[in-house]
């Protein structure tokens, strides 16, 4: 059963854009290839640490149109995180 598809969706496509395999953006975030996997085919969400870390790959997989309404608390740690880390 799905559960969200908004950020996996964008994150496989900017991931296909860039050339890069499962193995090598599972690499780059520091999770395995079952999680990318998992996000990208919307089965689950990231975890705030792991959101955080592909947005370090992937800087405009946020700022793509509104955050999914799937995931409304994510986006919301995951903005004030950054705007307490100043960024």
């Amino acid at each position: 059963m799905k559960k969200t598809n908004g950020i996996g969706a964008r994150l496989k496509r900017l991931r296909v854009e860039r050339d890069l395999t499962l193995k090598q953006l599972a690499s780059l975030v520091g999770v395995t290839i079952g999680t990318i996997w998992s996000i990208e085919q919307g089965r689950t969400g990231p975890n705030d640490r792991t959101l955080h870390k592909i947005q370090k790959v992937f800087p405009s997989l946020l700022l793509e149109g509104e955050p999914p309404a799937e995931q409304p608390q994510e986006v919301e740690r995951f903005v004030a995180r950054r705007q307490a880390e100043g960024e």
